[in-house]
C-alpha cells in the first residue's frame, strides 16, 4: 500500500465571477488604411478623435478621418488580414 505522507493536496478550484448579462464583446477586428497604412485597432480606439479604447471599426461614423493621413475617412480602411505561423 503506498503512503502519501507530505504529499500535498491540491489548492481549492478558483471560483471566477460570472460575467454580466448585457456586456458587449468588442470585435477585434483590425482594419488598415489603405492611404498611408494607419491600423485601426478596436482595443486602442482613438483618444485623439474622442474614440474611446472599445469601439468597434463599425460603430465609427463615416466621416471618421484616418488619424495618420487626415485624407482619408472610414471608407478607405479595409479589414486586416493577418497572418499566423502554421
Amino acid at each position: 500500500m503506498p503512503h502519501f505522507a507530505g504529499i500535498k493536496k491540491p489548492p481549492p478550484a478558483i471560483n471566477l465571477p460570472t460575467p454580466a448579462i448585457g456586456l458587449k464583446m468588442v470585435d477585434m477586428q483590425r482594419y488598415r488604411c489603405t492611404g498611408c497604412g494607419h491600423v485601426y485597432d478596436p482595443t486602442v480606439g482613438d483618444e485623439a478623435s474622442g474614440v474611446p479604447p472599445g469601439t468597434e471599426f463599425d460603430e465609427l461614423i463615416e466621416e471618421w478621418p484616418c488619424p495618420s493621413c487626415g485624407s482619408a475617412n472610414k471608407l478607405d480602411f479595409v479589414p486586416l488580414e493577418e497572418a499566423y505561423p502554421t
